[in-house]
């Protein structure tokens, strides 16, 4: 399943990813609850150049963009996220300087208000599994009841050195999602403007 918001109007669209796996989709920007103001909105900068994405801007370390997740059924997922990076210190990219922080799981539940750091290395968009990078810690183990089906709040975080941007995160019961996989569960900008239209005809019809 995955879950887009386009303003206040959450648009569900069902995905067959890899033998069913469960998937929740979040873009960057259009998915946000709030961004402080440590995050820039870059308009068109996301990898298609036509989504938007965020950019920490160095001005406001611990800086949140705050995010609303809802696992649509049990079980063991991944994070995966679509970033790039500017090597701002001039270090080529080889301290863990070059890092967002972001909610993690831990033996206290899902999200346990405590931060795994990952590092963003590469200059052009890349899709990362921070599940895999950072290990078992950010693999998100969805079981109780009060996790399934219910909203969640999701946080990234920026750290100490800026320049990285996010265009979208992706969570999935696949823990070895391909690169073409996780494209292809990014709605193309015509399809988002079809569901924009409908929902809002949706929206209308209810008020009357």
């Amino acid at each position: 399943m995955t879950k887009t918001i386009i303003g206040m109007l959450a648009v569900v669209l069902i995905s067959a990813v890899s033998a069913n796996a469960a998937v929740v989709t979040l873009q960057a920007v259009a998915d946000a609850n709030s961004i402080d103001s440590g995050w820039t909105v870059l308009s068109g900068g996301g990898a298609d150049g036509i989504r938007d994405a965020i950019e920490d801007n160095g001005t406001n370390t611990g800086a949140y963009a705050n995010y609303t997740v809802t696992f649509p059924v049990a079980g063991t997922y991944s994070l995966y996220m679509l970033a790039k990076t500017s090597d701002t210190d001039g270090d080529t990219l080889t301290t863990t300087n070059d890092r967002l922080r972001l909610s993690r799981a831990n033996a206290t539940g899902v999200w346990s208000g405590t931060y795994a750091a990952q590092v963003i290395r590469d200059l052009d968009y890349t899709w990362y599994n921070i599940s895999a990078a950072v290990g078992a810690n950010l693999t998100y183990v969805v079981d109780a009841p009060g996790e399934i089906g219910v909203p969640l709040t999701f946080q990234v975080r920026t750290d100490s050195e800026p320049g990285q941007v996010i265009d979208t995160m992706v969570f999935s019961t696949d823990g070895a999602m391909s690169d073409a996989a996780l494209n292809a569960l990014i709605p193309e900008p015509a399809t988002m403007s079809l569901l924009a239209i409908g929902g809002l005809v949706a929206m209308r019809r209810r008020r009357r």
